[in-house]
């Protein structure tokens, strides 16, 4: 019982950071809109595109929305160089089909991970399993584990982003629509490669604190149990 005690731990504190990581994610990609003013303000994308601060910010709303499930699709006309004209051309518009897909997908991820982590609790409670001590001591060891192995992911991708970002797209995607180009293709001109390092960075340090404070918690635990022991 005590092994299968640790397995359900383990899982459960795996998918726990899981949504942790997923939580991450949507908090910079779909709800902080300043993110995406600021980077178009240090990136010079106005100039590049031709489009004012207004416009580019309403492109931006109906763009996150459309990803977020909220709009059906992305027949967006602004003022573009002084003639109205739709933003974004066909190809865009085919890629961002498949990135609305990938969002629905982890949404839908983290609902089935919280369904696995209540799950494995309400087992853990009918198995009469030590709850408490179990889930903190797998979740002061997971995260030892992928903090190690984020550490040197990080590290490798830090030496070459552009081909790890190569090398992501290629994974999530089964197409070559996401290959744009920067003379015909104003989204890519939207959002450079200096936009997804600086995005991963904002991503990355939301998720290391929400780890830490689950850690730190976790940790607590662990000593108070060891206390009540000696």
């Amino acid at each position: 019982m005590k092994a299968l005690s640790y397995i359900f731990g383990i899982t459960i504190s795996v998918a726990i950071i899981m949504i942790l990581l997923l939580t991450s994610v949507k908090i910079v990609a779909i709800n902080d809109f300043e993110f995406y003013r600021n980077q178009y303000v240090e990136n010079d994308v106005y100039s590049n595109i031709a489009v004012n601060e207004k416009d580019l910010m309403y492109v931006t709303k109906q763009l996150i929305s459309y990803m977020d499930g909220k709009r059906d699709d992305l027949s967006i006309i602004v003022n573009v160089a002084g003639e109205e004209k739709e933003f974004f051309n066909q190809r865009e518009k085919d890629h961002m089909v498949d990135v609305r897909n990938l969002v629905a997908g982890g949404k839908k991820l983290r609902i089935i991970l919280i369904g696995i982590a209540a799950l494995l609790f309400i087992l853990m409670k009918m198995f009469r399993l030590p709850i408490k001590n179990t889930i903190s001591k797998s979740a002061v060891f997971t995260i030892s584990v992928i903090t190690i192995a984020s550490g040197i992911l990080a590290y490798i991708i830090s030496r070459n982003f552009t081909d790890a970002f190569i090398v992501l797209h290629e994974i999530l995607f089964t197409n070559t629509l996401w290959v744009l180009d920067y003379s015909t293709d104003r989204l890519l001109n939207m959002v450079p490669e200096i936009f997804f390092i600086n995005m991963a960075i904002k991503i990355g340090v939301i998720f290391l604190c929400m780890v830490f404070i689950y850690f730190i918690i976790s940790l607590i635990f662990v000593l108070k149990g060891r206390k009540k022991t000696s």
